[in-house]
């Protein structure tokens, strides 16, 4: 797994940028640090709360329909169900943040004119950027199926309307049941439906090329 050596980067650009900007930097790296934690947390909390349902025996599988299709009572299901969507949902928030903390760690170790916080975004640190392998990781990151679908997914849920979640049974050979999230439409683009593991890869695929640029740097 690759790491990020943050005490290395503040050792190197210390005497290379002001007080202030040191300062600035040194929270944003807390920033992602805490959060790529947080990332974990979720996931990992995702992970506990389903994991007696997640690889269930036949016998348990065809229980677990009969009691769904007849409206039986099964608040232990019921409540796992719900941790699991709302963990998911949560680490999808915070790993949407990553790039635009990675943005403003960029921002200073690039030395790039923009000083005002809220004039930094992934768009207008790459579009400062000078030609470089780590220009080159960030376009890719930001533009990734990973980022797309989960920058879309975050942004309707937050503007405009939650992104359903349905309980899905499937007899692909692979995955037996799961939760999968509607297919929804952003700024013009239609996403479709996917199943709750397909986004914890998303999540935590772009959690780790947000790493990797890091560790370049």
């Amino acid at each position: 797994m690759v790491t990020w050596d943050f005490k290395s980067l503040k050792s190197r650009i210390q005497e290379l940028i002001s007080d202030t900007d040191y300062k600035r930097l040194d929270q944003y790296m807390n920033a992602f640090d805490w959060k790529g934690k947080a990332v974990g947390f979720h996931l990992n909390e995702a992970y506990i709360c389903f994991e007696k349902f997640s690889d269930c025996s036949l016998d348990n599988y065809i229980t677990l329909i009969n009691k769904l299709v007849n409206n039986v009572p099964f608040p232990e299901f019921h409540s796992a169900k719900a941790k699991r969507e709302i963990s998911i949902v949560s680490a999808a928030m915070i790993v949407h943040s990553l790039p635009e903390t990675l943005a403003q760690i960029l921002a200073i170790y690039l030395q790039l004119p923009a000083k005002n916080i809220h004039q930094i975004s992934v768009s207008t640190v790459l579009h400062a950027m000078k030609q470089s392998k780590i220009k080159e990781k960030f376009e890719n990151l930001i533009t990734s199926d990973e980022y797309l679908y989960i920058n879309a997914f975050v942004n309707t849920s937050k503007h405009i309307s939650l992104v359903k979640p349905m309980y899905s049974f499937a007899f692909d050979g692979t995955t037996i049941h799961s939760i999968a999230f509607d297919d929804f439409s952003y700024k013009g683009t239609n996403f479709e439906s996917i199943r709750d593991e397909v986004l914890i890869d998303y999540i935590q695929k772009l959690r780790t090329a947000c790493v990797e640029i890091g560790a370049e740097i």
